[in-house]
């Protein structure tokens, strides 16, 4: 088994407390049926900063990232496979999948 790292980008940004809450049992609900492949249900991702050779700029850089988890799954395919019934999916966005590999 290895380790994946997902990055969500997208979807539908709740506007109201109402609706974040429907959002959360949503995702909590989603994390149930992965089951103990779930290592880290994660988190959404907030304010940033980029450090690069110019400097620390605002802002994310063009990563379009706003929130991640962490699964352990058999294969890349596997993992991929796993999050075809991803909430922000049917929100329109996108679920990147990253193997974790060793140092």
């Amino acid at each position: 088994m290895a380790n994946f790292v997902l990055l969500y980008s997208g979807g539908k940004v709740p506007t109201t407390p109402q609706e974040g809450e429907a959002s959360m049992k949503t995702w909590m609900a989603w994390f149930q049926t992965l089951g103990a492949s779930v290592l880290e249900p994660g988190a959404p991702l907030g304010a940033s900063k980029t450090v690069g050779s110019v400097g620390i700029q605002e802002g994310a850089g063009g990563n379009v990232s706003n929130g991640y988890s962490i699964v352990e799954a058999a294969s890349l395919a596997a993992a991929a496979n796993l999050v075809k019934t991803c909430p922000i999916i049917s929100e329109g966005g996108k679920v990147h999948v990253f193997e974790k590999t060793a140092m």
